[in-house]
């Protein structure tokens, strides 16, 4: 008996030395960003900056770990040998295609979609009062009916009942909705086609698709002066190159390269004598200038593929997503102006539809705390303003403006 307990002493007294070891190894390993989260936490004013400011802490203290990524690797590869389609208590779901899948959460209500609707509806009727037209752009998730296999009675987080309702709003207050599962089903193409699958972010493919759908909408709706026979809305006059398995998306760095594999990517760019400027006014107005390859894509993401977890391949159209960018064509300067409040999923869009407009500009609407959207719309001169938001940041943050007085 006095041995058996000596053995359990000592396991505990190694145990916690270990975490000891281990707790101070990770502080040191992660000084410099502990450091910025406590010069933040100095000019936190109000209880939702504290909110952030925690989840921040969170965020970083997973991040920063020691070895992270070698243990979510061993775990991914525990639970592929067990052949388990969730993975950690379903934070993912992965169907028999290898598809990843965003799994449980609380599901978010209908009720705060009206406020949004009523604030697009503003933001159109504003639009509309100078002039310009006005569209809201709804992408897809990778939960498309008829397109997906993965196990609906399994607890997915999937947002097509906010799409569907929000879609009906805008019905509702006169507002024009492209609704983009639509434009996926139209493609003809499979769901490995259209999305990657260690990554929520659809591919190059299918956001080509969604710039011709896009570019086919507004002419029919709005009477745009688009060419439809500009060769830049078909598919035979772009040039395509595939990087095999160097991608791992932000679900697969969850998950592990073991568990979920690698992706491959399919660079996409027309054939195109025109010249853009792309600036970048969050790095102090970077520009890039030239054709549409040296412009609008970043082909240096590709250079070292030797980490896969550091990698973010989706930077190579317009760096993914920045603060507030903007794309001019100097090649036809009689083009629309297009003025648009998006997220990541518009980049290789806007890209695609840069050939046919003067001016793009943008503004990532989740991360412009600190501007007035009102303002910054009101400022600007544009013949049309859109809207896009990816279906799962349909809240507040992806809506706050034009509020009721």
């Amino acid at each position: 008996m006095h041995s058996f307990f000596s053995k359990k002493c000592c396991f505990a007294v190694f145990f916690i030395g270990f975490l000891l070891i281990f707790g101070g190894a990770n502080i040191i390993y992660s000084q410099e960003e502990l450091k910025e989260l406590a010069e933040d936490f100095s000019g936190i004013g109000n209880i939702k900056e504290l909110e952030d400011w925690i989840g921040e802490v969170e965020t970083e203290t997973n991040e920063a770990i020691l070895c992270r990524m070698q243990f979510v690797e061993t775990y991914g590869f525990l639970q592929k040998v067990m052949d388990k389609r969730e993975f950690n208590s379903f934070a993912y779901i992965q169907d028999d295609e290898d598809m990843l899948y965003y799994g449980s959460v609380m599901e978010q209500t209908m009720e705060d979609l009206t406020e949004y609707a009523q604030n697009v509806a503003r933001m159109k009727a504003y639009a509309e009062s100078h002039g310009a037209k006005f569209m809201l752009v709804l992408p897809p998730s990778k939960v498309i009916p008829g397109l997906n296999n993965v196990n609906l009675s399994w607890p997915l987080n999937n947002p097509n009942n906010r799409i569907d309702k929000l879609m009906l709003l805008m019905h509702e207050y006169g507002v024009e909705a492209m609704d983009m599962r639509t434009t996926m089903l139209k493609s003809g193409k499979n769901l490995e086609d259209l999305f990657f699958k260690t990554d929520h972010h659809w591919t190059p493919l299918a956001a080509y698709y969604a710039a011709v759908d896009m570019a086919e909408q507004m002419k029919i709706r709005f009477g745009i002066n688009w060419d439809m026979g500009s060769p830049y809305l078909k598919l035979e006059n772009y040039h395509s190159y595939t990087y095999s398995q160097c991608f791992l998306g932000s679900t697969g760095r969850n998950t592990g390269a073991a568990y979920s594999g690698m992706d491959d990517y399919t660079l996409m760019w027309p054939e195109c004598g025109m010249d853009f400027v792309w600036t970048n006014y969050e790095k102090k107005e970077k520009r890039r200038t030239g054709k549409f390859t040296e412009a609008l894509l970043l082909n240096s993401v590709f250079e070292d593929l030797k980490d896969v977890y550091d990698i973010n391949s989706n930077r190579v159209y317009l760096d993914q997503v920045t603060d507030h960018d903007k794309i001019v064509n100097l090649s036809n300067p009689n083009g629309p102006k297009l003025l648009v409040l998006r997220d990541s999923y518009f980049s290789p869009m806007a890209c695609f539809l840069a050939p046919l407009c003067s001016e793009i500009e943008m503004l990532w609407t989740r991360n412009s705390q600190g501007i007035d959207m009102e303002e910054f719309v009101k400022e600007r001169d544009f013949d049309y303003l859109i809207l896009e938001v990816y279906p799962y940041n349909l809240d507040e943050q992806s809506f706050d403006f034009f509020h009721a007085e």
